[in-house]
């Protein structure tokens, strides 16, 4: 995930959180490995055990479950977080994950 992009569409779909996740996501997380001396930069997305990581996620991936539904006569879907399923016969859903 992109993080200047997810901060966008933040900023677009949740316009009254967006500070608060532009403050909190505009500078890069250190991450401290065991026997080095220097931190990892974590500068895309967000960091593994963040209390925040579902909730920004989910409103920055919006624009794409919206662009991926489809009728409901194609088979229903299911969208959580970071995953996503799709229920129907083998050529549409592979169009469907080849699009995705």
């Amino acid at each position: 995930m992109n993080r200047a992009a997810a901060l966008w569409n933040v900023r677009i779909l949740w316009p009254r959180c967006s500070r608060f996740l532009f403050n909190t996501y505009r500078g890069h997380a250190a991450l401290y490995m065991r026997d080095q001396s220097a931190p990892l930069w974590s500068r895309e997305g967000t960091t593994q055990g963040d209390p925040l990581a579902s909730l920004f996620y989910s409103v920055a991936t919006l624009p794409l479950v919206w662009e991926m539904k489809r009728p409901a006569e194609e088979g229903p879907q299911a969208w959580f977080a970071d995953d996503s399923a799709k229920v129907g016969g083998l050529q549409p859903v592979r169009d469907w994950w080849d699009e995705l």
